[in-house]
Parts: structure tokens; C-alpha cells; sequence
């Protein structure tokens, strides 16, 4: 009975188990440099005096509107970054900024399919914020218009290197319906003079709808077919103890 009842738990977590498909990835800017495109990514770039950027991937028009014009370039401040334990630094070290406490970074994608989405947005400065953190929150602004605080107080990661695990770079899941467009507002909370609020890029995939396939249904019907068979035999022996 253990046996089987461990078949069940297996082949029923292996029909449950399901991963969202990337189908987007895309950098919000990139350094003035030759090498600024991080590998088998797309981008969306602007000119140093623009406070808004768009462009479109895959038929989604991608808009980043921000306070501050000026892309990261090598030199001064802004150099390379290190992603000791992962492949983005190209990502890492460029990005739109903002460096006004009450203007915000907001990333709005116009034309994607109805459905359901989770996005990771990365916000890393290359170079030491001045108290060595800086706070910020993220509002959703969902296709029915809702507007939502989704993320409250998070650290923007900063410096010459970062790991994943210190790494910026908050989930939000959202649904399209209808064609709106949706909205995220990235807004700096503890704000000091020389602190920079930046959005590096976004990394957008699709969340499936569970159904099972056919290879999932013909697990479950084995795992049908085992409960069943236990339950017939548990019967057949209690009959056999009640006519004995």
C-alpha cells in the first residue's frame, strides 16, 4: 500500500508540475560602446538626452519614460559590473535612471496577447549609492486600469559586482485582457541627492494554463487505475472477513 500510495504522489506532482516559457528578453538601454548588447537579447535604446524611449519586440510596443535622460557609458561613475555567479553583465551595467525621489522609471508594453504573464525587471547601479542603499516600490497598473502596489521597500543592488541572490530583480505576475496595455511604475523611496533609481531591462514570460497533455492524462488514468484496484481489493477482503 505505501508502495503504490508513493506511485500516486509522484505521478500526480509530476502532472502539476508546469513552467512558464520566456518569450521575451529585453535591455532598456545600452552603454556607448561596441560590446553593449547583452547575448541573445533585444533592446530598446535612446539617445542620452531622452527622458523617453520606445520600440517595439515581437509586435509588443516597449516604452520606458524616466526622469533622468542620461544612459550609463564607461567611465567616470559608470563601469563595468561583474555577475560573479551569472552571464547579464552587459545588462547590469547600463540602464535608464531616474534621480528624482518623486519621479519615477515606468515601463509600459502596449500590444501584448490576452493572457497570463510574470515579468523580472533587474535594477542595478554600477556605482555605490551614497548611503549604500537606495529603497524603491513598484505599482502595477493592470489592463482593467487597476493600479496596485505590488512590491514594497526593495533594495536596489549596486557596485562593481553583485551575485544573483543580491541581485534586483522583483517577479510580478498580471494578466492582459482585452488588449490594454500594462504598466509598471518603479518610484524611489529614500532618496539622497547623488542616488539613482535604474532600470536595466525586463525579462517577460508566459504563465500556462494547467491543462494536462496527453502524456500527463495517461498518468493520471494509471493513477486511477492503482487507486482503483486498492479500494477493490480492501473490499474484497472485508468481505471476505464479514462472511467467514
Amino acid at each position: 500500500m505505501k508502495i503504490k500510495t508513493l506511485i500516486l504522489a509522484a505521478i500526480f506532482g509530476t502532472a502539476l508540475a508546469s513552467q512558464g516559457a520566456v518569450i521575451m528578453q529585453v535591455q532598456t538601454t545600452t552603454d556607448n560602446v561596441s560590446n553593449d548588447l547583452q547575448a541573445g537579447w533585444d533592446r530598446v535604446d535612446g539617445g542620452d538626452a531622452a527622458t523617453s524611449i520606445s520600440g517595439v519586440v515581437d509586435g509588443v510596443t516597449i516604452t520606458v519614460d524616466a526622469g533622468f535622460g542620461r544612459t550609463h557609458v564607461n567611465g567616470s561613475r559608470y563601469t563595468d559590473v561583474d555577475h560573479t555567479d551569472g552571464d547579464l553583465d552587459n545588462l547590469l551595467r547600463g540602464g535608464r535612471i531616474t534621480n528624482s525621489a518623486g519621479t519615477p522609471v515606468v515601463l509600459t508594453l502596449a500590444g501584448l496577447a490576452d493572457g497570463d504573464y510574470s515579468i523580472t525587471t533587474y535594477h542595478h547601479a554600477t556605482f555605490d549609492l551614497s548611503d549604500g542603499i537606495l529603497d524603491f516600490d513598484v505599482n502595477l497598473t493592470d489592463a482593467n486600469g487597476t493600479d496596485v502596489l505590488v512590491h514594497n521597500d526593495l533594495a536596489i543592488s549596486h557596485g562593481t559586482s553583485v551575485t544573483t541572490a543580491a541581485l534586483a530583480a522583483p517577479v510580478t505576475a498580471f494578466t492582459v485582457s482585452g488588449g490594454n496595455d500594462v504598466s509598471l511604475t518603479f518610484t524611489g523611496v529614500t532618496f539622497t541627492a547623488s542616488d539613482m533609481l535604474v532600470l536595466n531591462g525586463f525579462e517577460l514570460s508566459s504563465i500556462p494554463v494547467a491543462t494536462p497533455e496527453p502524456g500527463t492524462l495517461g498518468l493520471f488514468a494509471i493513477g486511477a487505475a492503482l487507486l482503483f484496484s486498492t479500494r477493490r481489493k480492501r473490499t474484497s477482503s472485508l468481505e471476505t472477513r464479514q462472511n467467514s
